[in-house]
């Protein structure tokens, strides 16, 4: 498969760096800085065209339009639109490109789509949903959905304190709390696990668990972590994050606070987000924090453009009692020091944009009868979740899991038929037209058979 890709930034490393990983794909990166193209070329190991990605004559060198795939992530919006436009017209079916939505209006997304962008990417909303799923399960360090938000995939730390996981094997546990959840994937240190019923949990280990949202909601409650709803978060820096962290947290019924130094910043979005406590000041200051009680606050987002600053202020926050600490970094580097510092949920833009490329573009090499729907790398990328369409000609279809042989390191999470949603045990099997997830703790499955040992 042959991709372009346009703008050779943070966001445009990230995604070639993931693509890189799967080892199969041509890419070209255009950007005109000649610069910065070559040490990004070198540094990737990719193909490099020198100009503006938005002329059709650019894009021509760069293979247009005998390519499969073109994204667009410069740091212009418009600049984002004329690429993937362009190359559309130039005959290619499959864009992408990155849209911010200027001045908080959709118009931009509205646009893209009426000019035939496949995909619109939105690093900073994409940030600021995953951080309000987080602050629903307080409890969590990830959070995701799958088959249209049936299902919802959470990870959570194994502390000393929690006394019904810890010295209990999985069967205990789930025998104890008498709830329909699946216990997938198990990240001790460098290992990674699928949990068998008489696997025993950790202090400090990982764990992901799989359920319906509310069926979620008790487990945490039955194992002691679901300590209340968040009601108050303050949010420390006041960019495009912060503005969809704020709307977001207004439909949730959380009360937030933020803090921003630019005046001019600060009158916006008192403007756009009038539910909102907007204060002008410097929220790494000591004083600032506590004339605003932060001491008081269910949960500190720190959104600031600086990494350094972001953990630091985390930091800060943690020892002043907040429990519940989220930070934003750009660099993959700082997840070991943050870690380190106490804040374990970490919220990346650039790898959020590339996992949702990588899906696409995974479901695009599988073909348009692709039975892969949705992909989301786990762990750092120790472990994936696969959610995959059953079809009319899948080998296992009506077969029970007791008569099948599985390939190592894989296990059916959860099966979604006509919309309810199924655990599966060995008497279960699959049928047309269910949505199913698949957890791997190293082992990726291309098309759901890759899942079975049919051999």
């Amino acid at each position: 498969m042959k991709i372009v890709v346009c703008g050779a930034g943070k966001l445009g490393y990230a995604v070639i760096a993931a693509l890189k990983q799967e080892a199969k794909y041509e890419i070209i990166l255009i950007d005109r800085e000649e610069s910065v193209l070559r040490d990004a070329c070198n540094a990737l190991d990719v193909h490099g065209v020198c100009g503006d990605a938005a002329e059709e004559a650019v894009l021509r060198r760069a293979g247009v339009p005998d390519v499969d795939l073109v994204i667009a992530l410069t740091g212009d919006d418009a600049a984002n639109i004329r690429s993937a436009s362009t190359a559309g017209a130039l005959g290619v079916y499959h864009t992408m490109a990155r849209v911010r939505e200027p001045n908080h209006r959709k118009e931009g997304s509205i646009v893209a789509r009426h000019l035939g962008i496949r995909l619109v990417l939105n690093p900073e909303r994409e940030a600021a949903m995953e951080i309000a799923r987080l602050l629903r399960l307080p409890a969590a360090v990830y959070a995701e959905t799958f088959a249209a938000g049936r299902a919802e995939l959470v990870a959570f730390r194994v502390t000393e304190n929690d006394r019904v996981l810890l010295g209990s094997s999985v069967a205990k546990v789930l025998q104890t709390i008498h709830l329909p959840v699946l216990f997938g994937i198990v990240v001790r240190g460098e290992e990674t696990f699928i949990p068998r019923g008489d696997f025993y949990l950790q202090e400090g280990d990982l764990v992901y668990v799989l359920g319906q949202p509310g069926d979620i909601m008790a487990f945490f409650t039955a194992i002691g972590k679901y300590v209340g709803k968040v009601d108050r978060c303050m949010i420390i820096g006041g960019g495009e994050i912060a503005y969809y962290l704020g709307k977001a947290l207004e439909g949730m019924g959380i009360k937030s606070a933020i803090i921003e130094t630019n005046p001019d910043r600060v009158a916006l979005l008192r403007e756009l987000l009038p539910e909102c406590d907007i204060i002008q000041g410097d929220g790494a200051n000591d004083r600032t924090l506590l004339e605003r009680h932060i001491t008081t606050m269910g949960a500190v987002a720190a959104l600031t453009g600086r990494d350094e600053q972001n953990l630091l202020v985390g930091m800060h926050a943690g020892r002043m009692g907040v429990a519940r600490i989220i930070a934003k970094i750009n660099r993959s580097g700082y997840r070991r020091m943050a870690m380190d510092m106490g804040i374990e949920r970490i919220v990346m833009p650039q790898e959020i944009i590339a996992e949702r490329v990588i899906e696409y573009v995974r479901a695009l090499q599988n073909g348009r009868d692709s039975d892969l729907t949705a992909m989301y790398r786990l762990a750092a990328g120790k472990a994936e979740a696969m959610e995959f369409m059953v079809g009319e000609d899948c080998p296992v279809r009506g077969k029970p899991f007791s008569s099948l042989a599985f390939r190592a390191g894989v296990l059916v999470a959860c099966i979604i038929r006509d919309n309810a949603l199924i655990i599966p045990s060995g008497n279960d099997h699959l049928e047309a037209g269910d949505s199913v997830v698949i957890l791997s703790s190293g082992a990726h499955a291309e098309r759901l058979a890759d899942v079975f040992d049919m051999d």
